[in-house]
């Protein structure tokens, strides 16, 4: 089980950086990208992580670390893709999905005994904000 784990966030990590058309994607595209692979990525890790720790058998905790790193590579993207979006309403909508994939990507981790069934509410909940949010800002752009 821990090798097929292993295999499945081996896989993962490398999605993001798998693009072969990385060099022809916009700045805003990159960022799109990022935040979308990002939170998949790190959902994913905490999922199969979670799910070892049900099975008994302990793994080393990287959704943390994912957490971490995709933030970085979010912020740095979006640096660069808000300065493509020329209207005022499309910034700010897109500084407002900036902020929902923010909140989104840091509550991929349970609270202090959170029950099960309000954690998914919750990432449902989130997830539903980041979809409205991006769709906010393609109707600005």
């Amino acid at each position: 089980m821990k090798l097929i784990c292993f295999f499945v966030i081996t896989c993962l990590l490398g999605v993001p950086h798998a693009r072969a058309n990385d060099s022809n994607q916009t700045p805003l595209d990159k960022y799109r990208s990022s935040t979308e692979s990002g939170l998949g990525l790190c959902s994913a890790i905490f999922s199969i992580q979670s799910k070892l720790a049900d099975d008994g058998q302990p793994m080393k905790d990287n959704t943390a670390q994912c957490i971490t790193t995709v933030k970085a590579k979010a912020v740095t993207n979006f640096k660069a893709a808000i300065l493509t979006v020329k209207k005022d309403k499309a910034q700010e909508a897109l500084k407002t999905y900036h902020v929902a994939f923010i909140s989104a990507i840091e509550g991929i981790t349970p609270g202090l005994d959170e029950p099960r069934i309000i954690y998914q509410q919750r990432q449902q909940a989130l997830a539903g904000k980041v979809t409205e949010a991006w769709s906010r800002f393609e109707i600005e752009e």
